[in-house]
């Protein structure tokens, strides 16, 4: 469910829908893909949202694959654990749990405001039920926080027998347990909050105290001694904003404000310890703000709901571009080593010349597919001159013109993408657009071998072929150095949202050609034609075969390597789709528009020039290019003029 398919398909439904249904249906869906096989490679395919290396963070012996996590009162069970496990974050935070169970009454969004309502108290099954169906069996790759809370109106004597049940209920590896204060410990008496705080430092877990952002003074500074004297691991910010007038606790954007004063109050206090922020963090830039104001580690809530499942790994890329901002000179991102051996080592120099070669093949097919139609080999095979199979059926020379002129087409537009993602992708470190070139540049190759299935061997496609092959090893074996992901975007502004449409639809364009592709592909080497070809020449397969046996696979040919090619093409528009889309990257938006439009005009253009216009047949091609022309207007702004930049004399992150 990545934020193209969220904001796009699924958040218009769920915001007209009750909020706790809403919730269900949404965990429900998140549990299924994570318990699925290949459910995370599939959440992978999909969002590309594993955090860089360079993110890491470590305190406590615990290891954080990244600054952002996910706060409690998201994740509903193990297996939707292990799906937001790939979702970028750095580590997991369930709960909270009481020891008996608490009803949830109270569920409400505003999606004007950016606003979560929702009980004031600490809703969950219970210990027991936690523990057998929300905690996961064992210990979890990214590190696991556990909240436990203790209900308004418990006792301190109760909370410490509590505490007990914790302790022998809950897994020996649990990284970190979080103490929700906001219940019961804000009427106990200074002693009674010193002697509970007593017991957990025995309970020998990392131990993070939990604090509302709008907890008073006094209270404040009750956990910040108690953080000093027993040496607890840190503090979180978190729990929202109590509204006086209906009772409940408020989660979104209004509490931004408060949480970012009670930062700067902790950090003050509290210089050495760790602390975690995150209420009311809804953009990248609020992340940002809370980094540079001191907080160690980001815990979202209400900005999943509002801004999307990529939130965490839009931040990390934020994160990631203040880092390289920070330690990157002109001089050095402008240097370009050009010796012998860069240039051998420079493996997206062989992707590049694939390109290169398919573009100078695909012009010179259209050529001679709008003249000569057929090649002197063409005419060996068949053992028919041009003037022959012009007399055998009139519309005979004219179908097989709009075959390898599409075809044509086709490979060209393949070759402008694998140019512009070796160039401009690979080049600069981009892993993405060199795992993209590799896998559309290798079916490309493997689609050769479909001739089999036709049973003829075109010379030149051979040799284009042989000759293309040593630069694809070249760019394989040569892989660039992988750079950590950077993205400029720090608002959910509208560009932003009109973007995450335009990709949506170009994840369809690029799902469409794959499709489509593969069902020529099996035309080719089998039927060989559809019925509107046959129309078109107002003939029938078993009257072309008559005049010639060799006539078909010929035909067959042409149809099965334009499947492959758009196949090809379709991989390369996919990848570059689900994880190429970033503010500011404007060769993404003129690859697009520039590798497009020879297949459109290739396509379109010679069925109208030989009068081939079933609208039956033509329709996917209409839908294509509607796609395609509403995707780049809608994605414009946002990959080519970088709308929403802050312009704050102090940007976030300005002191890293």
């Amino acid at each position: 469910m990545p934020d193209w398919s969220y904001h796009t398909l699924f958040k218009p439904f769920l915001m007209r829908i009750p909020a706790k249904t809403a919730k269900r249906l949404t965990l429900a869906a998140v549990s299924m893909l994570g318990s699925l096989p290949g459910g995370g490679k599939i959440i992978d395919l999909m969002g590309h949202m594993r955090p860089a290396a360079e993110l890491k963070f470590a305190a406590h012996n615990i290891d954080f694959p990244s600054r952002v996590g996910l706060g409690s009162g998201i994740s509903s069970d193990a297996a939707s654990l292990n799906a937001f496990g790939r979702f970028g974050f750095g580590f997991l935070e369930i709960g909270p749990v009481t020891v008996e169970p608490i009803e949830e009454t109270k569920l409400e969004r505003d999606f004007e405001k950016e606003a979560i309502s929702r009980d004031d108290r600490p809703a969950n099954s219970g210990l027991d039920s936690f523990v057998k169906n929300e905690l996961p069996s064992s210990k979890t790759a990214i590190p696991l926080l556990i909240r436990i809370a203790h209900p308004t109106g418990s006792s301190c004597e109760k909370a410490c027998i509590e505490l007990e049940r914790f302790r022998t209920a809950l897994p020996e590896w649990t990284h970190a347990l979080v103490i929700d204060t906001r219940f019961a410990l804000p009427e106990w008496s200074e002693a009674e909050t010193k002697n509970y705080f007593q017991n957990v430092s025995q309970l020998n877990m990392p131990i993070i105290l939990a604090i509302a952002p709008d907890s008073n003074a006094e209270f404040v500074q009750q956990l910040i001694t108690a953080v000093a004297e027993f040496k607890f691991m840190g503090i979180s910010i978190s729990g929202g904003i109590r509204d006086s007038s209906t009772g409940l606790r408020i989660f979104g954007r209004s509490t931004f404000d408060s949480t970012l004063a009670m930062l700067r109050t902790l950090r003050n206090s509290l210089p050495e310890t760790l602390i975690i922020a995150g209420d009311g963090v809804i953009e990248p830039v609020d992340a940002l703000k809370l980094l540079d104001t001191g907080t160690d580690l980001i815990s979202i809530y209400s900005g999943i709901v509002f801004s999307g499942p990529g939130l965490a790994k839009r931040i990390n890329e934020s994160y990631s571009n203040a880092l390289a901002q920070r330690r990157q000179t002109p001089s050095e991102i402008d240097r370009s080593p050009y010796s012998i051996r860069s240039v051998l080592n420079s493996g997206w120099l062989g992707f590049a010349l694939v390109g290169f070669g398919l573009m100078i093949t695909g012009a010179s097919a259209i050529t001679v597919a709008l003249t000569t139609v057929i090649l002197p080999y063409d005419e060996k095979f068949l053992g028919l001159t041009r003037d022959t199979l012009a007399h055998l059926n009139p519309q005979l020379l004219p179908f097989l013109s709009h075959d390898r002129v599409t075809y044509a087409g086709a490979g060209t537009s393949c070759g402008l993408l694998f140019l512009a993602l070796s160039y401009f992708g690979s080049r600069r470190g981009m892993d993405w657009a060199f795992k993209a070139a590799r896998l559309s540049c290798a079916f490309g190759f493997i689609s050769f071998l479909l001739f089999l299935g036709f049973r003829y061997l075109d010379p030149l496609h051979a040799f284009v072929t042989l000759l293309l092959v040593p630069f694809f090893v070249w760019g394989c074996v040569k892989p660039p150095q992988a750079k950590p992901m950077c993205s400029s975007n720090l608002h959910n502004s509208a560009a932003w949202k009109k973007s995450l449409i335009g990709q949506c639809l170009f994840v369809g364009i690029g799902a469409g050609l794959i499709l489509a592709g593969l069902t020529i592909c099996k035309v080719g080497t089998s039927t060989v034609f559809v019925n509107e070809d046959l129309m078109f020449m107002n003939t029938t397969a078993e009257t072309l075969l008559c005049h010639n046996d060799h006539l078909l696979p010929a035909i067959a040919h042409d149809r099965a390597g334009f499947g492959g090619t758009l196949v090809t093409a379709g991989i390369s528009v996919l990848l570059t789709a689900l994880h190429g889309f970033r503010q500011g990257e404007g060769w993404i938006w003129w690859m697009l528009l520039i590798a497009g439009l020879p297949g459109f005009v290739s396509t379109l253009g010679i069925h109208f020039a030989i009068g081939y216009t079933s609208f039956i047949h033509l329709l996917p091609a209409y839908i294509a290019f509607i796609m395609f022309s509403c995707g780049l207007v809608l994605s414009y702004s946002y990959l080519c003029t970088e709308p929403g930049a802050d312009t704050s004399s102090n940007p976030p992150f300005s002191t890293l």
